[in-house]
């Protein structure tokens, strides 16, 4: 089991490394490593099945 205080601390500080090292890449290269249209960015699906309901998230 986790504090809420420890999930949350977690998050952050992944966020963090991760736009930190996405910086670092984007200077370091002219040209964007990660560039995709706006389009293709996200998706949102719903999916029913026999007894189950559920949403898939994808970015």
């Amino acid at each position: 089991q986790h504090w809420a205080s420890d999930v949350f601390l977690s998050w952050v500080l992944s966020y963090f490394v991760v736009e930190s090292i996405d910086k670092y890449l984007d200077k370091k290269y002219e040209q964007k490593y990660n560039a995709t249209s706006t389009d293709d960015l996200t998706s949102l699906n719903f999916t029913f099945t026999g007894n189950r309901i559920g949403v898939v998230y994808s970015f």
